[in-house]
């Protein structure tokens, strides 16, 4: 493996070819912001989900009349990527290998770019084919919470109707459990973790900071262009995920068709589509 560092004035951030996964993110007081993989827990730290984030019922999907396989969160976070560019502040790496499940020329590009005390995160896919396929993805970025979570919350941008959906295995059910109504602020508490995350779907906010009474230091993530978001720690650690998707798991009773599947993309030969979020540490 190996890594990369992109600094500036304000943050120093680590990278690694595989997974074009984030391993360190350094403040201005030289405290460590990213979870650091402890394996007793979850041994990663900032894997990108593509093309899919979350589970597909029975592990597959069809399109065009073919079923493919795909595992939960998709194939490219164990891969090797390549380095396509790079500067003191900014990296990007790319890659383009295929997989069982989405056989298609692609060409799907990480960059992570410093500005001030924010890292901005882009990702760009391309059809270089001449077959249509569908993506969707997510972020799965951990933050540090010194103290555990119960000393921190998270804060919405707008007041929610916060109705988590529960998962069957891998899978959504259709119920959920209203954590609070017209609320801006989730008080985090372990037990909301004993089963696996917390799913927000169809959510206002495009931003949620992670905070503390307790301790210095926020984190802001912005997530334009989606509304689906997810909360996620293994109980005992020391680190929230805070992960905006553009999907969500498959629901028990979904067909497999992926052009119904909400948050999916289609992208016919020769389009691409960037998608962002943004990571502000104070």
């Amino acid at each position: 493996m190996q890594l990369l560092t992109i600094q500036n004035d304000f943050l120093k951030v680590t990278l690694a070819d595989k997974g074009a996964e984030m391993q360190s993110i350094i403040d201005l007081k030289g405290r460590e912001r990213l979870w650091q993989g402890d394996p007793a827990f979850w041994e990663e730290r900032a894997p990108i989900l593509f093309p899919v984030a979350g589970g597909l019922k029975d592990d597959r999907y069809t399109l065009d009349g073919q079923t493919y396989p795909m595992p939960k969160h998709g194939f490219v976070c164990n891969l090797t990527w390549d380095l396509a560019d790079k500067d003191e502040d900014f990296a990007v790496y790319c890659i383009s290998q295929k997989h069982e499940g989405f056989p298609f020329e692609y060409s799907f590009y990480a960059r992570y770019e410093l500005k001030e005390n924010a890292i901005k995160v882009s990702y760009t896919v391309k059809n270089k084919g001449d077959k249509r396929f569908v993506y969707s993805l997510g972020s799965h970025e951990g933050f540090c919470t010194p103290g555990g979570i119960e000393k921190w919350a998270v804060r919405f941008e707008q007041p929610e109707n916060l109705q988590a959906y529960q998962l069957d295995g891998a899978l959504l059910s259709h119920d959920t459990v209203s954590l609070g109504e017209n609320v801006s602020l989730l008080p985090l508490k372990t037990e909301y973790f004993l089963v696996d995350a917390l799913i927000f779907l169809g959510i206002k906010s495009r931003k949620a900071r992670l905070e503390s009474e307790h301790y210095e230091g926020t984190i802001t993530v912005e997530f334009p262009g989606k509304e689906n978001l997810l909360l996620w720690q293994k109980p005992g650690a020391h680190y929230l995920c805070v992960e905006p998707w553009l999907n969500a798991p498959d629901f028990v009773d979904a067909d497999g068709d992926i052009l119904k599947k909400p948050g999916c993309v289609l992208l016919l030969p020769g389009e691409e589509k960037t998608h962002t979020h943004v990571i502000t540490v104070d």
